[in-house]
């Protein structure tokens, strides 16, 4: 038989459907170290320039983040985060 003269496989309307896995959920814990270039358990502002790509957004962030003015974050500072 020529090209075309085959037709697809039967799909029984039985079988379940299949669905994409649900995506993982982010984890915080794996950005936060990983921006800690000093592995100090903190952020400071050239750490957040540098996750960011962008001074200002940095210099936002640390606005917001940096409840004690301190010029660092922990990753439970700031942002609605419970201590």
């Amino acid at each position: 038989m020529g090209c075309g003269a085959s037709t697809p496989a039967a799909v029984a309307e039985d079988a379940p459907a299949k669905y994409a896995p649900a995506a993982p959920k982010p984890n915080p814990n794996f950005v936060f170290k990983l921006a800690d270039e000093s592995s100090d358990g903190l952020l400071d502002i050239d750490e957040l320039q540098n996750l960011t790509g962008f001074a200002k957004m940095a210099r936002n962030l640390m606005g917001k983040a940096d409840l004690d003015t301190s010029g660092k974050v922990a990753l439970c500072s700031g942002f609605g985060a419970k201590a």
